[in-house]
Formats: C-alpha cells, structure tokens, sequence
C-alpha cells in the first residue's frame, strides 16, 4: 500500500508541475 502511494506522488508531480508552468505562460 505504501508503494501504491509513492508510485502516484512524483508520476503526478511531473505533469501537474508541466501543466501550472503552461498556464503561467499564457497567463503572461
């Protein structure tokens, strides 16, 4: 179960992060 939850953390960090830097640049 741990796993489980370590596995999603940084898999869903990489695309969240990419999705905030593409809206801050729109946003410019």
């Amino acid at each position: 179960m741990p796993n489980r939850s370590k596995m999603p953390t940084p898999h869903n960090t990489q695309p969240q992060y990419h999705t905030s830097a593409s809206n801050w640049h729109r946003n410019l």
